[in-house]
């Protein structure tokens, strides 16, 4: 299982305000009139944006310009990343050796001055370099010290980076459930910064774990998605790798056309830049290719070529998967004991590595010369083996934990939209809530009105009644008199 290990992560806040064009970079390098700190600026945005990713023999010259303009004017900060710049070039070179030799120099000058961004970037590029050789137990030695100062500085962009590699590390050893921790911690991380280019390995490294565990489809999903970054930046290694990537799940699929289609277009891209790792990865996998179609002499040429490569880079991985392809020729050809000589090179290597997928193969191999040569006791205690190793990586466990980092992903997905909903309908129900307030105030106001209306109407009709009958009394008073009265006068005339 190939793991993407992320460019050596620089940080330095040199370019935070610093984005102009190639042309205008290169004009400000040019004219000697400009202050040398601003030459310094305009050469790190040339060498980092233009020219690592995909023209690294282009990094190195330019850094070596970048480091002697640094020298002179005794700015050991920049003599320390063009150092660092160096470093990676020649580390995507080819060049392992001189790349640690100047990396540990970048991070002695960083040290010096005690920049600890610069030293954590300087353990990580180290880190990458044992990566690249698939020295997976120092390449996660350094990447946790990298952890650690970035945690103590509280760089998050620099913690993403180490977690995401460290998980590369764990999945090249078959502990699938830290390497699904770490990878989820990083993407996280990732996401929330918005660091779209740094997704390239996360989703790269998700993938093959989704094809380990079977789920391709999955796995196919992830892998466009970094397909797509890597071609939007330029970044012809991760384009390489995603390539070589999607060959592998395709030829798992069965799937043979679209496998070799990817994986040409991948040893193109290599060949362009004669990148030597990657050549050395693609060749072993057109041999897989091959092997699997029943080619074996053409699987036989791809994995000449690949261990060239891979040898000439003291790739430990890559020799191993080489030997193990002409162990799997032998065995089709039904020298047996040929297969075993080329088995138990590539054993050997891979218990200085730690490579289980790798394992499981090798073994496979082992199994079926034993069979061949009908030692079949030796063969049932491989084939017991196997299963072992297979039930470590692909189980009920591991497959529960990719689901639920899944379940997780879509439930906070679904969670936020229901929040936004949920907090939709509180607004409404509040503003409904408010409005049956005042409408019940109003009603209860209008009532009271009309209680006090109808009291004083009521009021007013009774004092008007009580006025009616004494006005009544009165005129029956008044009236009673007069017919006295008159009842007097008329008994006194006649």
């Amino acid at each position: 299982m190939k793991v993407f290990f992320s460019i050596a992560f620089v940080l330095f806040t040199v370019l935070s305000s610093f984005s102009i064009s190639h042309d205008s970079l290169f004009s400000v390098w040019d004219d000697p009139n400009q202050a040398d700190t601003t030459r310094m600026k305009s050469i790190y945005g040339i060498i980092w944006t233009n020219y690592m990713n995909s023209h690294p023999d282009s990094a190195f010259y330019y850094s070596q310009l970048f480091y002697d303009l640094a020298l002179v004017r005794k700015n050991k900060r920049y003599q320390a990343t063009a150092l660092n710049f160096q470093s990676t070039a020649l580390r995507l070179l080819g060049d392992y050796s001189n790349s640690l030799v100047l990396m540990g120099k970048s991070i002695a000058l960083f040290s010096h001055i005690d920049n600890k961004s610069g030293m954590a970037s300087g353990y990580q590029g180290i880190a990458n370099v044992y990566g690249d050789q698939s020295n997976h137990i120092k390449s996660l030695e350094f990447n946790k010290k990298a952890l650690d100062i970035y945690k103590e500085i509280n760089s998050q962009g620099g913690i993403a980076s180490s977690l995401n590699n460290i998980a590369g590390s764990y999945m090249s050893q078959g502990n699938i459930m830290l390497a699904i921790d770490y990878y989820s911690e990083s993407m996280a991380i990732k996401e929330k910064l918005g660091d779209i280019t740094g997704l390239i390995s996360s989703y790269t490294n998700i993938a093959m774990i989704y094809s380990g565990q079977m789920d391709y489809l999955k796995s196919l999903d992830f892998l466009f998605k970094a397909l797509e970054i890597t071609k939007e930046m330029n970044f012809k290694r991760g384009q390489t790798l995603v390539l070589n990537n999607l060959g592998s799940v395709y030829l798992s699929m069965s799937q043979n056309e679209l496998s070799l289609e990817y994986l040409l277009m991948g040893l193109q891209i290599a060949q362009e830049m004669n990148d030597k790792k990657s050549l050395g990865v693609t060749y072993n996998e057109l041999g897989t290719y091959y092997i699997t179609i029943g080619n074996y002499k053409e699987a036989f040429s791809m994995f000449t070529l690949g261990i060239s490569y891979t040898k000439e880079l003291n790739d430990k991985g890559g020799i191993a998967t080489a030997y193990n392809g002409f162990a799997r020729y032998w065995n089709h050809i039904g020298d047996y004991e040929k297969s075993l000589e080329y088995s138990t090179k590539a054993l050997a290597l891979i218990e200085e590595i730690g490579e289980v997928n790798l394992l499981i193969q090798v073994n496979k191999n082992m199994m079926n010369s034993n069979e061949g040569m009908r030692n079949y006791q030796l063969a049932l205690q491989q084939y017991e083996y196997i299963i072992e190793l297979r039930d470590s990586i692909s189980n009920e466990k591991n497959t529960k934990a990719l689901l639920q980092k899944d379940f997780i992903y879509v439930y906070k997905e679904k969670e936020a939209l229901k929040k936004i909903l949920f907090d939709e309908e509180i607004a409404l129900a509040e503003e409904m809530e408010k409005r049956q307030v005042f409408i019940t105030s109003a009603a209860a106001s209008g009532f009271l009105m009309v209680l006090v209306f109808a009291y004083l109407l009521f009021n007013r009709l009774q004092i008007a009644s009580m006025q009616k009958k004494l006005i009544e009394e009165q005129k029956k008073d008044i009236t009673d008199s007069i017919n006295y009265a008159w009842r007097i006068q008329d008994s006194m005339l006649p």
